[in-house]
């Protein structure tokens, strides 16, 4: 198939048909055409040629990736966007528990900073799971992909009006996703065969649904990570002291 960026018949995007995705989901397929991320998607997707122009041209944000530009089909229908691609590794594959304390801190400090940035601009976040976290090989650092779901006044499904209803809503799904990635950072420091480990993974996983509930997931995991390498190590002193 042949694509063009923002409708501009200059610059062709070429998909071979025997091309394979680098991702998929229910709303689309990713590909990796010549260093850039091309997502095609399907009638189930929930970003709109509005809404792709409207988060094309606000601030982006560090680490919480958004589209560039919209992509047109040879007959100009709208087809999909383009983003940044990144050389990462995805959270669901990673070994979370051995991530380095100060990156996972700084990957805090900056999402809740991107997620403030979003809401100032009218843009809810939608849909942070485990799935859509991948660490950066360059770096380290959590990035949040996969904008189809944010909610943008462009979108017939944003419930949000006003300011602050978008802040609180973006808080709601930065504590989930801290909340997911942790909650596998546990589950990969325990051993499931011995009872002592099965006790500590159910005191934690109490502690950091305690903290959802709360809603300061992200100052709960800075304040118990702080000062410790990595998180396995702290994981090790947790379980000493309980």
């Amino acid at each position: 198939m042949v694509y063009y960026a923002a409708n501009n018949k200059n610059n062709p995007i070429i998909i071979p048909d025997d091309m394979k995705p680098i991702g998929s989901g229910r709303e689309g397929a990713v590909y990796n055409i010549g260093g850039v991320a091309v997502k095609i998607v399907n009638d189930l997707s929930w970003m709109t040629e509005n809404k792709i122009w409207f988060l094309s041209r606000i601030e982006h944000p560090k680490l919480i990736m958004m589209p560039s530009q919209p992509i047109y089909d040879e007959s100009d229908k709208y087809s999909g966007y383009i983003m940044n691609l990144l050389n990462c590794t995805n959270a669901e594959n990673a070994r979370l528990n051995l991530m380095h304390c100060r990156d996972l801190i700084k990957s805090i400090e900056f999402i809740n900073a991107d997620a403030d940035l979003l809401a100032r601009q009218k843009v809810a976040l939608k849909d942070t799971k485990l799935r859509n976290a991948v660490i950066s090989n360059s770096d380290n650092l959590v990035n949040v992909l996969d904008p189809d779901r944010f909610l943008t006044p462009e979108d017939p499904r944003c419930y949000f009006t006003e300011i602050e209803e978008f802040k609180k809503g973006n808080n709601y799904w930065v504590n989930e996703l801290w909340y997911t990635l942790f909650y596998r950072m546990i589950d990969q420091s325990t051993d499931f065969k011995d009872a002592d480990f099965k006790r500590f993974r159910f005191y934690m996983r109490k502690l950091l649904s305690g903290a959802m509930d709360r809603l300061d997931v992200p100052d709960f995991i800075k304040d118990e990570i702080k000062g410790f390498d990595t998180v396995e190590d702290y994981m090790i002193q947790k379980r000493k002291k309980m």
